[in-house]
């Protein structure tokens, strides 16, 4: 009670204070009954009366009038009426740098960006060499994310105040945003060469380091930040984050406890600390946080969607659904969440909630490219490719991560036999991801399909350039050349190694069995065959080699069961003549 008191009777000493200040003013402007004082809601009471005398009045006098009230407004906190009465004062003097800046600071408060950098401007305008209105116009473009203006602006500022910390500090916070990082470390480094005592931008440094993999430089640049503010929240968020994505899980554990221990209501480190006990297979740990999270958060709040996306990994979707609707109630716009929620409804078979929920993920959110793919994948479910085609063509009009997006494009139009269309749409991806080892891989997989095998090859050897340990790519080469029946030494070698590295890909076991097939070793061709179609047993080209290895070995009546069951899970077979004539053959060779 003290304490409002008081601030009571300092907002009234100011008040005192500035009419003891323009006393002289309020007399010139008073009414001929000079015995009677004029309050604040006399003067405002009296402006719509006194319009006809201001017509006749100085327009610098009622400008200087208009932003007393405008500054007696924003004693009071109502920076609406300040913007008016400024806009007032503005009228009558339109070239005041006091008033233009005084209106630019104001709408930055009301959050009004675009307003104020109009007046900003107009503030240069009038004083062009002024560095503060230069430093505002760059935050404004910062806050209005004209990244490339900010920086412009920034640099400019520097020039004139190479020592001003907090301008470098903002120069590459906006370099980190673009991407800039090389450059962004070199403003931080200037900073810690200027003034090594200084942390901040270490912390920044560090946060660089991790963006750009070179992680333990991120960690030294951490820990010595640490060193000095053991509690520092955001240093100690970003040193468990670096140690998630190194594999170092049981420090990035000891991390998020320690930054509990400090912040207990941080929901962002019980959710990676949660993650984290799921992740090393700690479940009653895991378990106990869950309930620790319910304890610090209420249904409805989103830090409760780690929950739900617990519940979807261990299969108990109807609870997901739950949690998740309760964010969404509260949240619409909840993207992140509404992503899961159409996740949770197609791993239930609901493909029209799927669809409908995923169909409302914004082209800004960072699930907006996946949820495309996936309501993609439910209409081609539903045998609906031309609609699929057209979902991912209009979400390839909005930025985000567009690569996935050719693939599954080109995916479509694959299955419409539409090559030379999925053809062009890997490559118009591969202009924006040159040497993305994904999107080549599909080329690869079409010019195969077209019949341009050397190009086929090609392209894949490209892919191991990229990415030497590509299962898919090694597996690619091996096939093409078993099913040729050349290079199979090669072939068997390059196998091996992709069988190394996916050990449990059907495609992959298919293609060992299938070079054994062609070197004549028909045992260990059934062997890995078999193997093949436990692991994929619907695949109708897997069932017809087992069956042809079956009959080089004599076990006709397995080769016909083989071959009848490849007819039956694919009735429309290209190949379907060739199938018939191998029935007929083994039919012909069990009635011997």
């Amino acid at each position: 009670m003290k304490k409002i008191l008081l601030t009571l009777q300092l907002n009234k000493l100011k008040r005192w204070f500035l009419f003891i200040l323009l006393f002289p003013f309020f007399l010139s402007c008073a009414s001929s009954s000079t015995s009677k004082s004029i309050s604040k809601p006399d003067i405002l009471a009296k402006t719509e009366v006194s319009k006809v005398k201001e017509k006749r009045s100085d327009p610098i006098q009622m400008s200087y009038k208009y932003s007393i009230y405008a500054s007696l407004s924003l004693l009071d906190g109502d920076v609406i009426s300040a913007k008016k009465w400024l806009f007032y004062a503005l009228q009558k003097d339109p070239d005041s740098e006091y008033l233009n800046r005084k209106m630019a600071i104001v709408l930055e408060s009301m959050k009004d960006y675009e307003g104020a950098l109009v007046y900003i401007k107009k503030c240069i305008k009038i004083d062009p060499s002024n560095l503060r209105y230069k430093v505002m116009l760059a935050d404004l473009y910062g806050m209005t994310h004209r990244y490339e203006l900010a920086i412009k602006e920034y640099r400019e500022v520097l020039k004139k105040r190479p020592n001003d910390k907090r301008i470098r500090l903002l120069l590459s916070d906006l370099l980190v945003r673009e991407y800039k990082f090389q450059e962004a470390l070199k403003e931080l480094n200037y900073i810690i060469k200027q003034d090594p005592s200084v942390l901040i931008p270490y912390y920044y440094r560090g946060r660089v380091y991790i963006e750009l993999g070179k992680y333990k430089k991120a960690e030294y640049d951490l820990l010595r930040v640490l060193e000095e503010d053991p509690s520092l929240e955001p240093a100690l968020m970003d040193l468990c984050t670096l140690y998630q994505m190194t594999g170092r899980y049981e420090d990035a554990i000891s991390t998020c406890r320690r930054l509990l221990s400090f912040y207990p209501n941080n929901t962002s480190a019980r959710e990676k600390l949660l993650f984290l006990y799921i992740k090393t297979g700690q479940k009653k740990k895991a378990d106990e946080e869950i309930k620790r999270l319910r304890k610090y958060t209420t249904p409805g709040q989103p830090e409760r969607e780690i929950i739900a996306l617990i519940y979807i990994q261990r299969g108990k979707i109807k609870e997901a659904i739950k949690e998740l609707k309760e964010i969404i109630n509260k949240k619409p716009d909840k993207c992140k969440c509404r992503y899961y929620l159409g996740i949770a409804y197609e791993k239930i078979g609901d493909l029209e909630n799927a669809i409908k929920h995923l169909n409302m993920v914004s082209p800004g959110c960072r699930f907006y490219s996946s949820a495309k793919i996936h309501i993609a994948h439910m209409l081609k479910q539903k045998n609906q490719i031309d609609k699929a085609i057209s979902t991912i063509k209009d979400a390839l009009k909005y930025g985000g991560n567009k690569k996935d997006l050719y693939i599954m494009l080109a995916i479509l139009l694959e299955i419409k036999k539409d090559y030379n269309s999925a053809l062009n749409a890997i490559q118009e991806g591969l202009t924006y991801y040159p040497k993305d080892a994904d999107l080549l891989f599909e080329k690869g997989v079409i010019l195969d399909k077209i019949g341009r095998k050397r190009e086929c090859l090609k392209i894949m050897r490209q892919v191991l350039k990229i990415d030497p340990n590509n299962a898919d790519a090694l597996n690619y080469i091996g096939y093409t050349y078993a099913e040729q029946g050349i290079k199979l030494d090669e072939a068997m070698d390059l196998i091996k190694k992709a069988l190394s590295i996916k050990p449990t890909s059907g495609y992959i076991v298919d293609s060992m069995g299938w070079v054994y097939y062609q070197k004549g070793l028909y045992k260990k061709a059934i062997h890995y065959l078999e193997k093949a179609v436990h692991l994929i047993p619907d695949d109708a080209t897997i069932m017809e080699h087992l069956g042809d290895a079956y009959e080089k070995q004599g076990l006709y009546k397995k080769a016909l069961d083989a071959y009848q069951k490849a007819l039956s899970l694919d009735p429309e077979n290209e190949h379907k003549k060739r199938l018939l004539n191998k029935i007929e053959k083994i039919k012909k060779l069990t009635k011997k």
